[in-house]
């Protein structure tokens, strides 16, 4: 995981399969698989990078109402 207070992610960048992981928290082979299975779309080009709305799209996918844990007078 990263650290809260160690995060220096430039949100407007493609991130790498090693960012995505450790973003995401899963190893770096389940990205892969992730892509393989068309759950993550990656960008043309090498080395394989990842958008940061295909990553929030991924995320949301997973858990809907994340964002949820981020608001203020939050019910939950």
């Amino acid at each position: 995981m990263i650290p809260a207070n160690n995060i220096n992610y430039n949100w407007n960048k493609y991130f790498t399969i090693t960012e995505v992981s450790k973003i995401i928290g899963i190893e770096r082979s389940a990205v892969y698989r992730l892509i393989k299975n068309n759950k993550i779309i990656p960008s043309f080009g090498k080395p394989i990078k990842v958008s940061k709305a295909q990553l929030q799209k991924y995320v949301l996918q997973k858990a809907p109402h994340a964002p949820l844990l981020w608001e203020k007078d939050s019910p939950y």
